[in-house]
């Protein structure tokens, strides 16, 4: 049913690691504790570098955490921290990611999200479900797409 709503390949979705919904130290704590997870990039150094706010004093993040750069509902990057970071008496930090974002999508007016941080994705090719009762797996491969 899931594979018919997304009408073939051309259909997106988005994805999110189940297995690492926030950052590792929030345990099962939304973090930051305000609506949806969400901090405020203040600036986008380069790339791979982003200064935020809005975090609690002293919240951990550490390498591999991911973080979800969001410039509209449609448009996400989907990021995984290079560096650990603690935030400063001020809830700011700054942010080391392990593959730039496009400067060109992404402006300081983008957020910054740490509650099940996902990405649009697109399935490539085709979509194949076993069809046996014993072996229910799904094979598929996409790719993240910008909107």
């Amino acid at each position: 049913a899931w594979s018919q709503q997304l009408a073939g390949a051309a259909g997106q979705f988005l994805m999110y690691d189940k297995s690492r919904p926030r950052p590792l130290s929030a345990g099962e704590t939304v973090l930051p504790d305000n609506a949806g997870g969400l901090a405020t990039i203040d600036t986008i150094v380069d790339g791979k570098t982003l200064n935020i706010s809005g975090l609690p004093a002293g919240c951990v993040l550490s390498v591999g955490d991911y973080v979800e750069v969001r410039q509209s509902t449609d448009t996400r990057a989907l990021r995984t921290l290079a560096t650990a970071v603690t935030a400063d008496s001020s809830g700011e930090a700054t942010l080391n990611l392990t593959v730039a974002i496009n400067t060109d999508v992404f402006t300081s007016t983008a957020q910054a999200v740490f509650e099940q941080p996902s990405c649009v994705m697109q399935i490539e090719g085709d979509f194949s479900l076993d069809k046996a009762w014993s072996a229910r797996t799904a094979s598929f491969s996409a790719t993240e797409v910008f909107l």
